[in-house]
């Protein structure tokens, strides 16, 4: 059974309900990155309920297929398979989010706006690289 809440009790439930939803990291681009946001947002708790740590910060269409993703300032303490394994997760979730044969490219980046690393089949072939 609910009841109607109003004045104060009410904005603190909104304001329960807010924090311990889901937050969204990632700002609106194109349909496509819209349609990646909710998989991104996802992906990006799980991980975070998992190690107790955020490990995205952001997400941006940077238009042409490219998506970059701001890593906390923890993601250097990662293991590199645990890295790339993050990495493809979020390309997979982008490559599905687009059409059929269009080249996509997630670089995942640090703080400092830095290319940590990139995981994409912009040259026609699947290729991870990372940059130091």
């Amino acid at each position: 059974m609910f009841r109607k809440m109003s004045g104060p009790a009410s904005f603190a439930l909104v304001l329960v309900i807010t924090l311990f939803h889901a937050p969204s990291w990632a700002t609106a681009g194109s349909p496509e990155f819209d349609g990646f946001l909710a998989a991104f947002n996802e992906l990006a708790s799980r991980v975070e309920a998992k190690t107790g740590e955020r490990l995205y910060i952001d997400a941006r269409d940077l238009g042409n297929g490219i998506v970059e993703i701001e890593v906390a300032k923890n993601w250097p303490k990662t293991r590199p398979i645990s890295q790339v394994n993050e990495a493809s997760k979020l390309y997979h979730l982008w490559r599905a989010a687009q059409p059929t044969g269009r080249p996509v490219m997630v670089r995942i980046v640090g703080r400092d706006g830095r290319p940590v690393l990139s995981v994409g089949d912009m040259a026609g072939k699947f290729e991870i690289s990372f940059h130091r």
